[in-house]
């Protein structure tokens, strides 16, 4: 999906305050989307958006829907999540 790699492209050129205001909605957004293949790809590419928003940003908004990821009703979003665990989890807690 396009604005998945739209989000992780600008995490990389914007400043931090303009990534707080306008890209962390939609990584919420698309977090929670009724579709699982839009969550399986936020799922999928969750270290990159990770060290896009920073550690901070990433415990204060992605741990929650990270876990709801791994409770998906979908396999494909929780494998994909589950792929990222020991990753995401030092991204946390290096």
């Amino acid at each position: 999906m396009q604005g998945i790699d739209s989000i992780i492209y600008f995490n990389e050129v914007l400043p931090m305050n303009k990534i707080n205001q306008n890209i962390i909605p939609y990584i919420k957004k698309f977090a929670v989307d009724t579709s699982w293949r839009i969550r399986y790809l936020v799922a999928d590419k969750i270290m990159d958006i990770s060290k896009g928003i920073g550690p901070e940003n990433t415990k204060e908004h992605l741990i929650s829907y990270y876990c709801q990821f791994l409770d998906d009703n979908e396999s494909e979003v929780r494998t994909a999540a589950l792929r990222r665990l020991t990753d995401f989890g030092q991204q946390i807690e290096p």
